[in-house]
């Protein structure tokens, strides 16, 4: 039987038999076993193992897969090993916040994370934290989800035993309170909760295959979730266990400050919440190409084996050389995403006009790995990249609110200060404007336009987009817009809350009654009628009446 070696998502059956039936896999595994409470998991379903040796272990994994997998898909073609299962068909472990030793509580973990449209902006909302928490000394553990999501865990280990007094277990539910709470104020996190449970490190993420990837901070700047192929892998990095001499006493000395952190005694903290972006550091992964490889690998591209074209994708992508984009433009075609995702990831080595004009094209790819792979590319040219999606738009280009989210994420992070950039309103209202030309009325869009109400330059457009969408979400924003120093802008908000016609609006509406343009309280007493509420039409008709 011919052995299959996958070099993108979607690993054959046979791969992750090979992964978990690896020595230092299972080595890890049992360790964790003996740490924590550890559940296995196939299509959502979870269910606890408490193996009592490593030879255990590895026989409850082969019944799962054998009871479980093998029968599912016991009626498919070929060889069975040779199968790519389908999404949440993979083999995963996950890890509970509770300790339970019997039925006693032992100890807890804290878990957090964020999960957005995209890797790297479910990355962003944890940055400000991870900062705060190296700045402490705090020991910590995170690592990629292997979709989107960054896992942020802070053990029990590293607690001190007792803190004022009392011991840290009894403290729990008030403590993880405070953490939480403490994390949203200052680190620009959205939620102070976490999870209860979360997928294990080193597990393969039970939708793709990729690997739930451990990442020290210092690597987030350069990290790429291609790290996390599952032949690409090597377990060295601790998850729970291996605390560092000190880290109690650290830990105790963040508690203190979280405790001491009331309105009067509030420090402010300067810290940074975005993730900056390097350029991949390939030299980990990179073997030296002798002068026949691009040759070899690009001739592949052609194949008709999908296999063999993922492969030499993957080859190129992490070769130091640059390749030519007349190499790269067949595969950025190519019907499989991991193609088209690694050569997009090939162009951010080679960052001139050239090759920011198929990252441009690539934004609105249909997979979202290719589209953050074609962000981070245009991000590192700078702003230069501005014009190619501008002229992106002119394209042939099939739309979607995914995309559409990416584009406007993508101009953000390369000019943050984009109302300073008169061209680059021409750029965002353009695509503000598509989305009313291709009539897209999803909701998922909403999020990127309420961001986009924060600048200046694009407020108008964004507000009238809000207004024609009726998104009910956008209400409170919408609401802060009332009070914008323009008046085509006050105007705009109160049409478009009159559009929604939410009642929430409705006290933000009435105060712009006493508006100083008449044009607003115009307006405002149309979307007060629309809105039609006993409130709403009687504050409209006293306006009428007095004026």
């Amino acid at each position: 039987m011919t052995t299959i070696q996958t070099f993108g998502r979607y690993p054959t059956l046979g791969e992750m038999k090979k992964y978990y039936a690896r020595e230092d896999m299972l080595d890890f595994l049992y360790d964790e076993c003996r740490l924590r409470n550890i559940d296995i998991a196939f299509r959502r379903k979870r269910w606890p193992i408490n193996p009592q040796s490593k030879a255990q272990l590895r026989e409850i994994i082969e019944n799962a897969i054998e009871n479980k997998i093998e029968r599912a898909y016991r009626n498919s073609d070929g060889p069975i090993d040779n199968i790519r299962l389908e999404t949440s068909d993979y083999l995963s472990f996950h890890s509970h916040a509770s300790i339970i030793s019997g039925e006693k509580l032992t100890g807890f973990d804290m878990f957090f994370e964020k999960d957005r449209q995209g890797w790297r902006r479910s990355f962003e909302p944890l940055i400000g934290t991870i900062k705060l928490l190296d700045d402490f000394g705090v020991c910590y553990r995170i690592k990629y989800s292997g979709v989107r999501s960054l896992h942020l865990m802070i053990s029990f280990e590293a607690f001190p035993k007792q803190f004022k007094g009392e011991s840290i277990l009894s403290q729990r539910a008030q403590i993880q309170s405070m953490i939480g709470n403490y994390f949203v104020r200052h680190c620009g996190m959205e939620t102070g909760s976490g999870a209860g449970v979360i997928r294990l490190a080193y597990s393969l993420n039970e939708d793709n295959g990729l690997i739930s990837l451990p990442i020290s901070s210092s690597e987030l700047f350069y990290f790429r979730p291609w790290e996390a192929n599952i032949h690409n892998v090597t377990i060295d990095k601790p998850w729970h266990g291996d605390i560092p001499a000190g880290a109690s006493r650290n830990m105790l000395k963040f508690l203190r400050e979280v405790y001491n952190d009331d309105e009067e005694s509030r420090k402010e903290r300067k810290i940074s919440f975005g993730l900056e972006i390097a350029p991949s550091e390939r030299s980990n992964y990179v073997a030296k190409s002798d002068e026949h490889s691009m040759e070899k690998w690009a001739a592949l591209l052609k194949s008709d084996d999908e296999i063999a074209r993922v492969e030499a994708a993957w080859h190129l992508m992490r070769m130091s050389e640059i390749v030519p984009i007349s190499i790269l433009e067949e595969g950025l075609a190519d019907e499989n995403p991991d193609v088209r995702w690694y050569l997009t990831e090939a162009l951010q080595k080679n960052l001139d006009a050239d090759a920011m004009k198929p990252a441009g094209r690539m934004l609105w790819d249909d997979d979202q790995f290719v589209r953050i792979s074609a962000t981070d590319a245009l991000r590192l040219s700078g702003e230069n990249a501005l014009q190619t999606i501008s002229n992106s738009l002119s394209d042939n280009v099939v739309a979607s609110t995914e995309a559409l989210n990416d584009i406007v994420y993508t101009i953000q992070k390369i000019c943050p200060e984009v109302e300073s950039e008169v061209w680059v309103y021409s750029t965002i209202g353009g695509i503000l404007q598509a989305m009313r030309r291709w009539r897209i009325d999803n909701l998922a869009v909403v999020p990127a336009l309420i961001e986009a109400l924060k600048y200046n330059s694009i407020r108008f457009n964004a507000v009238r987009v809000l207004g024609a969408i009726g998104a009910p979400a956008a209400v409170p924003a919408l609401r802060e817009t009332l009070g914008d120093k323009r008046q085509s802008v006050r105007v705009m908000a109160a049409k478009a809350l009159g559009a929604i016609g939410a009642s929430a609006a409705v006290p933000a509406l009435m105060k712009a009654l006493r508006d100083e343009s008449r044009l607003v309280r115009r307006n405002a007493v149309e979307a007060l009628r629309k809105i039609g509420t006993p409130e709403a039409i009687k504050a409209a008709k006293k306006t009428e009446e007095h004026n």
